[in-house]
């Protein structure tokens, strides 16, 4: 799981696409005489299968149990995969974590009896000349759908829904683009999702520990994590307590909450600042502690637009006895919800619109089109 403690962890995605359970060396494998220790091949030849795992901290003084338990959790659930799974899962990385999100730390407590579940409505309502109409329908008559799925599970579900309109398109003609609306339980629309102000923004920082290596701007490139055994795209600063890291944003910006995912070696305590000029600074969180290898969120106090944001570090995590520069994969300045856009249902093949996205519990999503009949309609349009 872990070459050196806090220092080095194969990521999940490498386990869960590629890594293989072999079986330890035994003594039914050769070891050649002049070889003083066993080797064994690549990829092993035997695959463990059902096995348990046993855990345990070989720095306990160096990681407390809720760091140990925040480092391997990723990682340990994709070992499980690969161990109780051995012909590989055709779902993909994204979807299985999506699937272990919703799972959660305690499967038995988890309601998984209702999640998910979609409920699709559908209605339809007709006017002419302003006035609600019902039966038959004339030329010039407006009409409009509403598709209604909501999900009444208690997890997060991938929804797509589809409805076939090849009937609909021979009598009306739409005159809008379909839309899509989100709501909540109590039928708040839900924000728009906002966006990663930070993103290849310029970037500054106290310094870094090497030259040429582990600069700031990696902090903002958009890579929140690394694959086995590289750590080339990470800010890992100078060798001081109070290292900072500084993003300029395009314009001043109402910010959200901030994301920092944080290597191995993070900021023991640290805090955001943010600035109107570059210069003046004003601590927008309390201090914080941070669980190292994972991402940290941090809600701002300030309720006016800023134009620079900074991680003020407080305090360096001792490797080893020493403190070494601390790191981090990516800052992330967020003006909303860090969820996908919420895009607008599409007409495929010309007849079948289709909406996919992903719907919270208690949320709805309402697909909406509308048109004008083109053609002397009757009521088996209103459906």
């Amino acid at each position: 799981m872990s070459r050196w403690p806090r220092w080095f962890r194969r990521p999940a995605s490498d386990i869960y696409t590629s890594w293989r359970p072999g079986v330890f060396p035994n003594k039914d494998w050769t070891v050649p005489a002049a070889q003083k220790a066993q080797t064994y091949p690549e990829p092993s030849p035997d695959w463990i299968t059902g096995s348990s795992f046993a855990i345990w901290s070989d720095a306990p003084a160096r990681q407390t149990e809720e760091q140990v338990t925040a480092g391997i959790r990723l990682p340990l659930r994709a070992m499980a995969e690969r161990v109780w799974n051995p012909s590989g899962s055709t779902a993909s990385y994204a979807d299985w974590l999506a699937r272990v999100e919703a799972i959660g730390t305690q499967p038995a407590a988890a309601d998984l009896s209702t999640a998910p579940a979609l409920e699709l409505t559908k209605t339809a309502t007709a006017t002419r000349a302003g006035s609600s109409v019902t039966g038959d329908l004339e030329e010039g008559d407006e009409i409009s759908w509403q598709v209604l799925a909501t999900n009444t599970g208690s997890t997060a579900v991938k929804a797509t829904v589809s409805d076939d309109l090849s009937d609909v398109l021979d009598e009306v003609s739409l005159t809008v683009a379909p839309t899509v609306a989100i709501t909540d339980a109590d039928g708040t629309v839900v924000r728009e999702p906002g966006i990663n102000a930070a993103f290849k923004r310029s970037v500054t920082a106290s310094g870094q520990e090497v030259a040429n290596q582990w600069g700031p701007a990696l902090a903002v490139d958009g890579i929140t994590s690394g694959p086995s055994g590289a750590q080339g795209s990470r800010w890992s600063s100078n060798g001081a307590d109070d290292a900072w890291l500084a993003v300029e944003l395009a314009e001043p910006t109402m910010v959200d909450h901030v994301s920092i995912y944080w290597e191995e070696a993070c900021a023991a305590k640290y805090r955001i600042d943010v600035s109107t000029d570059g210069v003046v600074w004003v601590p927008a969180t309390a201090e914080i502690t941070p669980v190292c290898g994972s991402v940290d969120r941090q809600s701002l106090t300030v309720t006016e637009r800023v134009s620079f944001v900074r991680m003020q570090g407080l305090d360096r995590t001792p490797i080893g006895g020493k403190k070494y520069g601390m790191s981090l994969w990516e800052m992330q300045v967020w003006t909303g919800p860090e969820r996908g856009a919420i895009t607008n249902p599409a007409l495929l093949d010309e007849a079948l619109l289709t909406w996919a996205g992903l719907l919270e519990p208690g949320h709805t999503a309402t697909l909406e089109y509308r048109g004008v009949v083109t053609d002397a309609g009757n009521g088996s349009i209103l459906k």
